[in-house]
């Protein structure tokens, strides 16, 4: 019964978060069902005071980086550099165990930010509050979800954070994986701001590939399963896309991309919350066919297919970056696992 409720919660709250997001005029409305995929993945609901903190934490993050990037934007080294600081920090955040939602808008801001620099002042402030909004939207629907279908009181234990030497190798290690990419698509590839926050989804899944804490003979193993699951889910997710996509082709009716959005996030809510082996996966799953899928609501209809096969190909480069990125997390681990054995 709990979990019929815990998915019916789940279900209820991305839907409504897509379909509010289908008639907002911001830009980059996928985010807020994004968002709600990782809140209502809780079983309680965050509280109002971590709520109002994580709203003033994510301004915060949002705006210091339009403002620094913007002044670096003709400094490519120093732009780089700073990066590299935030990055660096956030990884740290997530290892010792931070709220996700605060180390994914914090990922978001240093990853877009300086793409975004690079176009004008008032698009980046203008999609650092967009995005902002799409937070405080998101906290009032998943706060009004758990107000409607009230949990149970649960106790989830934390675990103890690893100390900041064993972590610093890891961190750098991330920095270094994922500095190339974010230039690559910034300064080569030019504003790709879908892949980017693809890109963001992706790397919390190579920093928890990276933070596993196997036994140190099956390090690789372990880091290559986990991969491959993750790289499995997200393009399932682009495949349910691609099926999503075929069928509006013959029925192009809002009505029917809600209901398949319904039906698929509602399979998903079922799946996370019914105790899955793979269950964290299925959320990734969704979050990609969320992203996809929103290609078709939010461009002309002569555009559809551009747009789309466009999202495709990128969901696609992202998840090569995924692929190897973890093949390098996998080396310097095993390298490190070396270096350690002989001293």
């Amino acid at each position: 019964m709990v979990k019929d409720v815990n998915a019916l919660r789940f279900t209820a709250t991305v839907w409504l978060c897509f379909a509010i997001s289908l008639v907002l005029p911001t830009p980059m409305g996928f985010v807020l069902p994004v968002l709600a995929v990782s809140l209502m993945q809780s079983p309680v609901a965050i509280p109002f005071r971590a709520g109002a903190f994580l709203l003033l934490y994510s301004a915060g993050w949002l705006f210091a980086c339009a403002v620094l990037f913007d002044a670096l934007q003709n400094w490519l080294w120093a732009s780089l550099l700073a990066q590299a600081a935030g990055l660096g920090l956030v990884f740290y955040f997530q290892a010792r165990g931070n709220n996700i939602l605060l180390v994914l808008i914090a990922m978001v801001s240093l990853l877009l930010m300086p793409t975004l620099a690079h176009m004008s002042v008032k698009v980046t402030v203008a999609l650092a509050g967009a995005l902002l909004f799409y937070m405080l939207l998101g906290l009032l629907a998943s706060w009004l979800a758990f107000w409607l279908l009230p949990p149970k009181q649960i106790h989830t234990p934390k675990e103890t954070p690893e100390p900041v030497a064993e972590l610093l190798p890891i961190i750098l290690c991330m920095v270094a994986v994922v500095l190339p990419i974010s230039a690559w698509l910034q300064y080569v590839h030019g504003t790709q701001v879908f892949a980017l926050v693809l890109v963001a989804l992706m790397v919390q899944q190579v920093a928890a590939v990276a933070l596993l804490k196997p036994a140190p003979g099956e390090v690789s193993r372990e880091i290559l399963a986990r991969a491959r699951h993750f790289i499995f889910a997200n393009l399932l997710g682009g495949s349910v896309a691609l099926l999503a996509y075929l069928l509006l082709q013959s029925w192009p009716y809002a009505a029917v991309l809600l209901l398949v959005v319904g039906g698929v996030v509602a399979v998903a809510g079922r799946l996370i919350w019914s105790g899955f082996r793979y269950a964290k996966f299925v959320a990734s799953a969704c979050n990609a066919f969320i992203v996809l899928i929103s290609g078709i609501a939010f461009v002309e209809a002569a555009q559809v297919d551009v747009k789309f096969i466009d999202r495709y190909f990128q969901l696609l480069l992202a998840v090569g970056y995924f692929l190897i990125a973890s093949f390098v997390v996998i080396r310097l681990r095993a390298f490190r696992y070396r270096l350690t054995t002989k001293g």
